[in-house]
C-alpha cells in the first residue's frame, strides 16, 4: 500500500478505480455461466444438451439485458454478444435434431419445450411438426414383424383376430404422440441414449427406439469429427499415393461410424442375457 501511494502519480493511469471494479465484478458475473456450461460439456454430451445449455444463456442474457449495467462500455459489449448469440439461437430452428433431442429425451419430452417456449408457443408447434416429419417419412413406415412369422410360424384364425384388434387400438396414438405428451421420467445418471437402449423401450417403442438411438448418436459437436477426417494427409502415405480420394473417404467416413457406434455396441452387449 505504501508503495502505491509513493507511486501513484506513475501509475495513475493504469490504476483501476471504483468503477473499473464494478465493471470487471459484472463481466465476471456474466462469463461465470459461460464457463460453468463449458466444463460440463464432455465426450458423452448429447443432443438435448446443446438446446437446452442454449436455453440456459438465452434465459442468463434476458436476466442481464434487464439489469443496470456500471458502465456504458460493458452495455456496448453486451449487446454485440446478444446479437451473435441469437444469430446461432436461431439457426438451431434449421436442424430439427436438436428439437428431437429434447422431444425424445424421457425427461424433458414436450412439457419442456411449452414450458421453455411458454410466451411464443408457435415455436414449439413449428418444432413439433419439424421432428415429426422426421419420424414420419423415415421410421413410421418401417413394419416391424410379427415374432411368430419371425419363428415362421402361421397365424391361426384367433391370432390374426387379435393381432388385428390390437394393431388398430395402437393406431389411434402413435409411438411418436404417445411418448412426446407422456409424462416425463427422471432417468438419473443415465443418459438418454442408455435409456433407450434398454430391451423395455424397445418393447415399448420399437419404431421410436430406433429414432431415438439414431439422434442421440448424432455427435453434438464437430470436433471429433474434424479430428477424423483432418487424418485423412496420414491415410495416404507415399507407397499408398495411388489411393483415389473416394477410397480415402470412405476409410475416414469408415473410422468416424465406428467411433460414433462404439458406445453403442457397447451399451448394448452390456445388456444381453448371460450365456452361462
Amino acid at each position: 500500500m505504501d508503495w502505491i501511494q509513493e507511486n501513484h502519480a506513475k501509475i495513475e493511469k493504469d490504476a483501476l478505480d471504483h468503477n473499473d471494479w464494478n465493471e470487471l465484478g459484472d463481466i465476471h458475473a456474466f462469463l461465470q455461466v459461460f464457463h460453468q456450461i463449458s466444463v460440463r460439456q464432455g465426450r458423452e454430451n448429447t443432443l438435448d444438451e446443446v438446446l437446452s445449455h442454449m436455453g440456459i444463456l438465452h434465459h442468463h442474457f434476458t436476466r442481464t439485458k434487464n439489469r443496470a449495467f456500471s458502465g456504458p462500455r460493458f452495455y456496448a459489449r453486451f449487446h454485440v454478444a446478444w446479437l451473435k448469440f441469437e444469430k446461432y439461437y436461431q439457426l438451431t430452428e434449421q436442424a430439427p435434431v436438436y428439437v428431437a433431442g429434447i422431444l425424445l429425451h424421457p425427461a424433458l419430452r414436450k412439457s419442456y419445450l411449452s414450458e421453455q417456449w411458454k410466451r411464443n408457443p408457435a415455436w414449439v408447434s413449428n418444432a413439433v411438426k419439424a421432428v415429426r416429419k422426421i419420424w414420419s417419412t423415415e421410421y413410421k413406415i418401417y413394419q416391424i414383424p410379427d415374432k411368430q412369422q419371425e419363428k415362421g410360424q402361421e397365424l391361426d384364425e384367433f391370432d390374426r383376430w387379435r393381432q388385428n384388434v390390437y394393431s388398430t387400438a395402437s393406431e389411434v396414438k402413435d409411438e411418436f404422440d404417445r411418448f412426446i405428451y407422456g409424462s416425463q421420467v427422471g432417468i438419473g445418471q443415465q443418459t438418454a441414449l442408455q435409456w433407450w437402449l434398454e430391451p423395455t423401450q424397445r418393447e415399448n417403442f420399437p419404431l421410436l427406439c430406433r429414432m431415438a438411438i439414431d439422434i442421440f448418436c448424432i455427435p453434438p459437436m464437430s470436433t471429433e469429427a474434424e479430428r477424423i477426417f483432418s487424418g485423412a494427409r496420414r491415410q495416404v502415405t507415399w507407397d499408398r499415393s495411388s489411393m483415389s480420394a473416394k477410397m480415402v473417404e470412405a476409410y475416414r467416413y469408415a473410422e468416424w461410424i465406428s467411433v460414433t457406434w462404439r458406445y453403442v455396441i457397447a451399451e448394448a452387449l452390456d445388456r444381453l442375457p448371460d450365456s452361462s
